[in-house]
């Protein structure tokens, strides 16, 4: 096996040759690509990070105003209940200050018709009184004798009353 060196030589000349010719129309196109890729990928990347930073802090967010509006209806439920119970305090209230001012309209209207019906017992029984007294005596009594005579038996009355 002989080498020849003009055909070596020849084979590392179109090596070359080839390497050259397929560095400027393939390695660096594809190169090119790979680094284009690479960059978009990289970009892709930091992207998806800041979207899921963001997204962290959207989250965060979230949870914040979904407190924050849990203690405002804490607070209203809260404020909302004190209403109703002192409003309920005032109902009890007004209902036994009504109950009270009944209870004394009905004592006061009762003393009044206890009052009016003595009174009318007491004309009515003067009246009889007279009118058996003169049907017993059988006088007809005028009518300052039967004035007289009814005063001072309601003056009797009112002193048997009180005694």
């Amino acid at each position: 096996m002989d080498i020849d060196v003009y055909t070596v030589a020849l084979q590392i000349i179109n090596t070359l040759i080839l390497f050259l010719i397929l560095r400027f129309l393939l390695f660096k196109p594809v190169t090119e690509f790979l680094n284009k890729r690479q960059t978009t990928i990289k970009n892709a990347m930091d992207k998806a990070e800041r979207d899921l930073v963001e997204a962290a802090q959207i989250k965060a967010d979230y949870e914040l105003k979904l407190q924050e509006a849990r203690v405002e209806a804490r607070g209203i439920i809260d404020t909302a209940t004190k209403q109703g119970q002192k409003r309920q305090d005032e109902i009890v209230h007004e209902a036994r200050s009504d109950a009270l001012r009944i209870r004394e309209r009905a004592a006061a209207d009762v003393e009044t018709q206890k009052d009016q019906a003595l009174a009318y017992l007491r004309d009515h029984v003067a009246e009889m009184a007279v009118s058996a007294a003169g049907i017993i005596i059988d006088q007809q009594l005028d009518n300052e004798s039967h004035k007289h005579l009814v005063d001072r038996f309601v003056e009797r009355m009112g002193g048997s009353d009180e005694k």
